[in-house]
């Protein structure tokens, strides 16, 4: 038994195998994956295997037994992953791992406490690829020829990278945290990975990536031949400056809510994009002028960068570019016309670098230290402190003993010209730093949790357009296929006819007969037929790899876009209302004791949890009487991925399958009217309903049912839909859970020791009354659903389902709820017909008696009739079904072939 409570695993009872399964050339490692048990180890032995690997088993070794150099793994499908891992805890080590540039050598998708080691995985897209997996270590691998060596995605948090070797390939690492990168080389030199780091300079580096840093200096680098040159996410007021980015994959330089960085005099060069800032606002030249030659002529002017694609005039011959350099929707006003190594003396700026802390503890001296390329009168001013000195590296110490709690502005001026600002936040000492990084790790956890959200509805539009691409791609790739194969076929029998006669006549004259030459003509045309299908297929899979290969490059980049369009659009005022909020806290804080920041920072973890588990919530919870309508985004996607599979060409249709689908679309257009108020949404409030508007959802429901192939075609559209309408009603719930956690905190922070309080709570059915209190809301397994900070006297209805609530007290009091799933129990159906088996054509007779054994009565229950083979299903208009009653239907059908499916449908 495994059980796992927020982020701690702990393990009870659990009794693993340890057999050991060898592998010899010849053999499958999938088959001796799907042999083995969580515990158990795969030795492969030296060969070479052509296969995709698929490990979703926990607690598995997958190793070599003499290393990668004699062990290789080669992608029998080059579209998939070599190994493909979404269990935790799988060691697997000492393989090559390679294949044709389709998807990753090993990728972990939902994979955590993973080992990945000594690998050498070459020519895919990603060498390793992390997606939504933690906790893992990645040493000891080589990474080649990739197109990124190794990729952490979807808030891969807490993993560690060290000792790992990237050649013409690097690390990507996309809205993931808290990692450790230690150790790594990009083309024999250091990676340069820094997380939360202030006032540094990089100097000796073959890839730089930076995350949530401030103040750091990269310069006089060369960055190429990796993915990313530099990397920049959530990094703001750096100097990029005299480092040339060439010839890597993605990007020269990559800005993600990066701010106020300086870069200029680089060379951006045959990179597949030069620049690529998002939503980031930064400066892409000198903030002042710089005296420089070029071409034997002197000038003074500020200065931007090179970038090799840059096709604008120098009229004046002064190297900097008549027209700007566009950078998304920014400039670089002064493009150089040449390579930042043609401006004699353009290195020689004026720029000064400010090295200062982020957050300082009151009664620590302040140091600031000022570097620039020539003296100049520099004035720091802080509060209510200035100083002044002159020279090119002056350092200033400032005493901060009178300073108040929260955020400063640091001004630095130059010769009287403001050069720099900053905030530097100032708290008391010890237990109030940690209480502030705990409320990033909030913000940090929001954010991820938003970002997974929105991904989505990306996912599911990605898969929908993929699927219209391959479509319209095959059709204009059929007809050019076809003229090829004709062209072929025409040229065969043209060359085989001629040698057909000529070997005729010769078996003629040797004694055959007419009868073998015919015979043999009949061989011969066997044969030209087979080449013909053999080449039609070779061309069609060749074509179907590059066509799929193209697609997926190109949807990974529209995934990407779509997943930031949502979360802009639904998601980031939610996220800047949160970061707003937590920032006035920062501020508020005054003189906590040790104690208050313990309880708040344990508060804080709940939240954290509470908010992780938001894309696993009910979107609503609807009491639909036959059953309980209790959707989740993760939910909608499942469903989504069924109707997309049916969809497909040599898709076998289920009932039980069509059903869900069905079923996914009704929910999904329920929440149409949740978003705008009709119905109310999130589990813990009370559901109450509008008739008119339920009516209106049947009609809705009962017109995507109106036949079979409708059904499979817009259930996916529809279920889509639900997705994106479903994004900004669990924002506005990580919103609520953010709040509720930041009101609790600022409570006890304010002395309210409402956590040592006796609280009421009154359970009555599925509704619990409560004083007030801090709950948590917990499934049987100690998942935390729900954090709620509850002020006043309150009433919550719970959904369906059963729940531990827990009242954070002095002795905690803790209730069990168990809510009823419907009355469907209370339903039976019985379904027969007048014969077993009726001839061509002949009326079928069907009865139904349904019985409803519950004391209420049940209105407008649909039922719906399906007949297959033909399209058409049949329903009875809406029914009702009294208390304790019998209900007698009957249907008359004519068909070739019937198969009845009689399933109740909730209006």
């Amino acid at each position: 038994m495994v059980e796992k409570r927020g982020e701690d695993l702990s393990y009870t009872n659990l009794t693993l195998s340890s057999a050991i399964y060898y592998v010899n050339p010849g053999e499958s490692i999938q088959a001796a994956v799907n042999a083995a048990s969580p515990g158990d180890t795969i030795i492969v032995r030296d060969g070479a295997y052509a296969e995709n690997v698929y490990v979703n088993k926990p607690h598995l070794t997958i190793r070599s037994e003499n290393g990668a150099d004699v062990t290789v793994v080669e992608d029998y499908y080059w579209y998939n992953n070599v190994f493909y891992v979404t269990a935790d805890y799988v060691n697997i080590s000492s393989f090559t791992a390679t294949g044709a540039t389709g998807t990753a050598g090993i990728y972990l998708e939902n994979a955590d406490h993973c080992n990945i080691s000594k690998n050498t995985c070459s020519n895919k897209y990603f060498g390793i690829g992390l997606s939504s997996s933690n906790n893992n270590t990645l040493t000891g691998n080589t990474c080649l020829n990739n197109n990124c060596g190794i990729l952490l995605s979807y808030s891969s948090n807490n993993n560690t990278l060290t000792s790992n070797a990237f050649i013409n390939d690097g690390l990507h690492v996309w809205t993931s945290y808290k990692n450790t990168v230690e150790n790594n080389t990009v083309n024999g030199k250091p990676l340069v990975y820094l997380e939360d780091i202030s006032s540094f300079t990089v100097q000796n580096a073959g890839q730089v990536i930076l995350v949530n840093c401030i103040n750091i200096t990269v310069e006089n680098l060369n960055l190429s031949n990796t993915c990313v040159g530099i990397e920049l996410l959530e990094t703001n007021n750096c100097k990029i400056a005299n480092n040339t980015c060439s010839d890597n994959y993605y990007y020269g330089i990559d800005l993600w809510y990066s701010n106020n960085n300086l870069i200029y005099l680089n060379n951006f060069i045959d990179n597949t994009a030069n620049t690529y800032p998002y939503s980031s606002d930064n400066f892409w030249n000198s903030k002042s002028t710089i005296t420089y030659s070029y071409h034997g002529s002197t000038f003074t002017n500020y200065l931007g960068n090179y970038y090799s694609e840059y096709t604008g005039t120098d009229a004046d011959n002064d190297g900097i570019g008549d027209d700007p350099y566009s950078i998304d929707s920014y400039n670089d006003y002064y493009p150089l016309m040449e390579k930042f190594e043609n401006y004699v003396g353009g290195g020689d700026t004026t720029h000064t670098i400010i090295t200062h802390p982020k957050d300082l503890a009151i009664g620590v001296p302040l140091k600031i230290k000022v570097s620039s390329n020539k003296a100049s009168e520099i004035t720091v001013e802080i509060g209510a402190a200035a100083e002044t000195k002159t020279g090119k590296d002056p350092e200033f110490t400032i005493n901060t003993a009178g300073f108040d709690a929260g955020a400063s502005t640091l001004v630095v001026k130059s010769d009287g010209i403001e050069c720099y600002r900053s905030d530097i936040r100032f708290y008391y000492p010890r237990t109030v730093q940690e209480l502030i990084y705990a409320l990033d790790s909030l913000d940090d956890a929001a954010n991820t949790e938003l970002l997974q959200i929105s991904a989505v509805p990306a996912r599911c539009t990605s898969l929908l357009l993929k699927d219209v691409l391959l479509d319209y791609a095959g059709k204009i790739v059929g007809d050019v296929l076809g003229d090829v194969i004709k062209d072929f076929r025409s040229h065969l029998d043209e060359d085989l006819g001629e040698w057909m006669q000529d070997f005729g006549s010769e078996l003629i004259k040797e004694g055959g007969t007419q009868n073998d030459v015919d015979r043999m003509t009949d061989f011969t045309e066997e044969i030209v037929e087979t080449i013909e299908d053999q080449a039609e297929a070779k061309l069609n899979e060749e074509v179907d790899k590059t066509i799929d290969q193209v697609i997926d490059e190109i949807l990974m980049r529209i995934n990407e876009a779509i997943r930031d369009a949502v979360f802009n659009l639904y998601c980031k005022a939610e996220m800047d209302e949160m970061s707003d909020r937590t920032e006035q806290l920062k501020n508020d804080i005054v003189v906590p004791t040790e104690e208050e920041c313990e309880v708040a920072k344990q508060l804080i973890r709940i939240g954290k949890d509470a908010i992780s588990n938001t894309d696993d919530e009910m979107i609503y919870s609807l009491d639909l009487i036959i059953t309980i309508s209790e959707p989740s985004i993760n939910h909608f996607e499942e469903r989504f991925n069924l109707a997309r599979d049916l969809n497909g060409v040599y898709a076998i249709i289920k009932l039980f399958d069509l059903r869900d689908v069905v079923f996914g679309a009704g929910e999904s257009l329920l929440t149409v009217p949740v978003h705008l108020g009709w119905i109310g949404a999130t589990p813990d409030d009370d559901i109450n309903t509008r008739s008119i508007t339920l009516l209106a959802i049947v009609a809705a429901i009962k017109k995507i049912l109106l036949s079979i192939s409708l059904v499979v075609e817009a259930s996916s559209y529809i279920i889509l839909g639900g997705t994106f309408s479903s994004t900004p009603i669990l924002a506005e719930e990580v919103n609520e859970e953010h709040a509720d956690t930041i009101n609790a905190v600022r409570d006890i922070l304010d002395g309210q020791k409402m956590y040592a309080q006796m609280p009421m709570m009154e359970l009555n059915g599925r509704e619990l009354t409560v004083s007030p209190t801090n709950l948590v809301v917990l499934s049987p397994d100690g998942k935390i659903l729900e954090f709620k900070h509850i002020e006043d006297q309150s009433r919550i209805v719970f959904p369906a389902g059963e729940y531990r609530v827990v009242s954070l007290s002095a002795e905690p009091e803790v209730i069990e709820i168990a809510s009823t799933k419907g009355i469907q129990d209370e339903l039976t159906m019985n379904v027969w017909s007048e014969k077993a088996a009726y001839p061509l054509g002949e009326t079928v007779n069907i009865s139904v008696i349904i019985e409803n054994d519950s004391d209420q009565e049940i209105d407008n229950a649909m039922l719906l009739l399906m007949v297959t083979p033909e399209e058409n299903a049949t329903f009875t208009d809406l029914i009702s079904l009294p208390a304790t009653s019998f209900t007698d239907l009957n249907f008359n059908i004519t068909a070739e072939y019937v198969r009845v499916f009689i399933q109740s449908m909730p209006t």
